[in-house]
């Protein structure tokens, strides 16, 4: 489950399932439940992250998250993305144990930059440029160079597999993997 929030505040007693260190923490956006750890990005632009974060720690990756403020969040089964106010990425991840490299390879955002919006997906972190392009970090090269090569970018999803790009014209272009189970 996918709980996303704006202006949230939790008072005492409130939100009994939600961990013991978001109670009374004033909340723009928050992530997580079930199969995923809790992250939430509060009022002043902190990213606070679950405990159960630091077993899937990638290098320094659980630590990028002090770079703030933040301006917004996303999550998608491990991956998490934050964007700074200044325009660049932190992320941080796991996958299933073995896989690291999938998930190393998402959270290699360092070259994003001049960021406006950020999305992450199963195993890729994208991100929206100012000037309507997107960049992208994962390990599928494949679906990296489609999304390179978007222009007129106005908003950006992603999904599992896959990420939807909104163009300026009011076109809507799929890249990656997708079925039409997605959309039903």
């Amino acid at each position: 489950m996918m709980i996303e929030a704006w202006a949230l505040s939790f008072p005492e007693g409130a939100l009994t399932s939600l961990p013991e260190w978001l109670r009374g923490v004033r909340v723009q956006e928050l992530l997580g439940g079930e199969t995923d750890p809790y992250a939430a990005l509060t009022m002043d632009g902190q990213v606070l992250i679950d405990a159960n974060w630091a077993g899937f720690e990638l290098g320094v990756r659980h630590e990028a998250f002090v770079n703030g403020p933040y301006v917004d969040l996303d999550m998608h089964f491990g991956i998490l993305a934050a964007l700074r106010a200044d325009g660049r990425v932190d992320a941080t991840g796991w996958v299933t144990p073995g896989d690291t490299v999938r998930a190393a390879a998402a959270c290699a955002t360092e070259g994003f930059t001049d960021v406006v919006k950020v999305e992450a997906g199963l195993d890729f972190v994208l991100g929206l440029r100012a000037d309507g392009t997107v960049c992208f970090a994962g390990a599928d090269e494949g679906h990296a160079a489609q999304v390179r090569a978007l222009r007129d970018v106005v908003d950006i999803a992603a999904g599992s597999r896959f990420a939807i790009a909104l163009l300026a014209d009011g076109s809507v272009v799929m890249t990656g993997e997708y079925t039409e189970e997605y959309f039903r």
